[in-house]
């Protein structure tokens, strides 16, 4: 299971298996001996048993993230991506996790995984569509049961003989008989085909490729890996070679940016909460460039550059809040959040006024506890500062 970007590959095995981890094997590898019908089936319910554990673990490491707009969206494009394959559309799955590693991933299944850091950085359905598709294609051909099947033939007849009940004592040997030279140049291959054939499913679903190799502009630097730019050069040519006509176009307003609206918000918070304060405020900051009007998009940046207290944050937050102010006047938190700024900066006449003003807003309980007390405990000074 690789992330599209060339996040190192996980497909299927836990580390026991290393070169099944590292992705070392794809099909159409010539000069390997012929795998027996056996060691076929064993390598079947070797990944079974091994998918089962390993999407057990992540279900109990990371939170399924809920966005019907967002879960429709994806499944209208799976859709689309499924039809000219001749899939039906039960024999793929997406699952959301709440994870702010910018990742995706797929297992024998059919279950493919897209954490929010990946979709928080993309810009149009056609991106998603290619990152949808990459996955698509290591799942319909079969790269995991390749993978294992290649490794078990590469052992001796003695080796191959034994059961499926040795398989993960005998996967933890297999990385030692792959040269690593030729791991990743398997590797490679592996990724290029599902690089290849992933992006002529995108045009076969009538996405325009250009507008789907963005992905590689958008994509944070650190989840694309060291083969980004190869691979991105050598889809690029793919393109011009085979779709010459395909002129280039402004992505269209397909509304796929409108559905990750609360996906941008919810990643911003995570990731504020985690101090990745430059990923927080992108996506604090996408949010409102397509919600501008938005009070809540304006309070969550206010908060991420108040705590990140860098040059000139607490400036800007005070504009944020102040603009949140402006479009939400009956919400309690902007000001009292600007008032603990106006605390923190010694302007207490201002901390007081927007303390007032919150207090006198029916804020919460607990808020309107602490709002009291700090207005017992202010001195009364001016400044000479205006809200």
């Amino acid at each position: 299971m690789a992330a599209f970007g060339g996040v190192p590959i996980r497909r299927v095995l836990v580390a026991a298996i290393a070169a099944l981890a590292m992705g070392c094997l794809c099909s159409g590898c010539s000069g390997l001996p012929t795998v027996r019908a056996a060691d076929r089936a064993a390598a079947a319910e070797l990944l079974k048993t091994i998918s089962r554990a390993e999407q057990a673990a992540i279900a109990r490491r990371a939170p399924i993230y809920r966005d019907p707009a967002l879960e429709s969206r994806l499944g209208a494009v799976l859709e689309k991506l499924l039809r000219p394959l001749g899939e039906r559309p039960d024999a793929v799955r997406i699952v959301l996790l709440s994870d702010p590693q910018p990742d995706a991933y797929s297992y024998p299944d059919g279950t493919i995984y897209l954490h929010t850091g990946l979709l928080a950085c993309l810009e149009n359905e056609a991106e998603l569509a290619l990152l949808l598709a990459h996955e698509l294609i290591h799942v319909t051909r079969g790269h995991a049961l390749q993978v294992v099947e290649a490794s078990l033939a590469e052992r001796d007849r003695e080796t191959a003989s034994e059961d499926a009940s040795g398989g993960l004592r005998l996967a933890a040997r297999w990385s030692a008989w792959m040269d690593v030279s030729r791991r990743i140049h398997q590797r490679r291959a592996l990724e290029e085909e599902a690089d290849r054939l992933g992006l002529d499913l995108v045009m076969r679903a009538h996405y325009d490729p250009r507008q789907a190799l963005a992905i590689f502009d958008n994509v944070a630097d650190e989840a694309l890996g060291v083969l980004s730019a190869e691979r991105l050069a050598a889809l690029r040519t793919c393109v011009a070679d085979r779709w010459p006509a395909v002129s280039r176009q402004t992505a269209p307003r397909d509304g796929f940016r409108s559905d990750l609206q609360f996906l941008l918000l919810h990643q911003a918070q995570n990731d504020a909460q985690l101090g990745r304060w430059h990923h927080a405020l992108k996506s604090a900051r996408r949010f409102l460039r397509d919600s501008p009007d938005q009070a809540q998009g304006h309070y969550l940046l206010a908060e991420i550059l108040r705590q990140r207290q860098g040059p000139g944050d607490w400036d800007q937050a005070l504009a944020h809040y102040r603009e949140s102010i402006r479009l939400n006047p009956r919400c309690p938190k902007s000001r009292k959040a600007a008032g603990l700024l106006h605390l923190r900066q010694g302007r207490f006449d201002l901390a007081r006024a927007h303390f007032e003003s919150a207090l006198a807003l029916s804020p919460s309980p607990g808020d309107a506890a602490y709002l009291a007390s700090y207005l017992e405990t202010l001195p009364i000074t001016s400044k000479g500062d205006s809200l």
